[in-house]
């Protein structure tokens, strides 16, 4: 039985979260249980929430994403933190990643999908004289989508803005899906978007 307070109840889980060679795993139902717990959702429960909607055997993580954004209550830099060490480690395939956010972007959260993908790609992005990783591509495609979607801009003091609570974001006339995965150009203004 864990803990009823959220945090140290994800605290517990760690051992899972980084443990796929043994077999052990965070559960779906593990998620769901913190999602609905009391207290704050820090760094601990965005692990676990990174961790299983990286999982391709849990596609129904997106449900737990959505149900926390919902209640507001979701940590989206920290899950992208997460999301970006766990795809970077390898414990995580990118393409599962993609998978899990581009669905949750498609059923309303395109907002805390540009958070997190913002926040995964400094940890995802190569250093200079590196190759990119496999799926690269596709995840900066997809950010500058969701980027997209929600009006995200940058301001000259360099903070990042969503369109304020209550303005529905315009879908653009074709789904992220259907637009050529290479788009050098909308890559370039993901760059610029976040900073680098």
């Amino acid at each position: 039985m864990l803990p009823s307070h959220r945090e140290v109840a994800a605290a517990h889980l760690m051992p899972y979260v980084l443990n796929r060679s043994r077999g052990d795993r965070v559960e779906l139902e593990q998620a769901r249980d913190l999602a609905r717990a009391e207290g704050p959702a820090g760094a601990a429960f965005a692990a676990v929430l990174a961790r299983v909607l990286g999982d391709p055997h849990m596609p129904d993580s997106v449900d737990v994403l959505l149900e926390v954004a919902a209640r507001e209550e979701l940590p989206a830099v920290e899950i992208g933190r997460q999301a970006g060490l766990l795809v970077a480690s390898g414990e995580v395939r990118m393409i599962d990643m993609i998978a899990a956010l581009d669905a949750a972007a498609r059923r309303g959260a395109p907002a805390q999908v540009w958070r997190i993908a913002a926040s995964a790609l400094p940890t995802l992005l190569p250093a200079p004289g590196e190759r990119p990783r496999n799926g690269l591509a596709r995840f900066v495609t997809l950010a500058v989508t969701v980027a997209e979607w929600c009006g995200a801009r940058r301001d000259p003091r360099g903070a990042r803005h969503g369109r304020p609570q209550g303005e529905q974001p315009v879908a653009p006339r074709d789904p992220p899906a259907a637009r050529p995965a290479h788009r050098p150009h909308r890559r370039g203004r993901m760059i610029t978007l976040i900073g680098f």
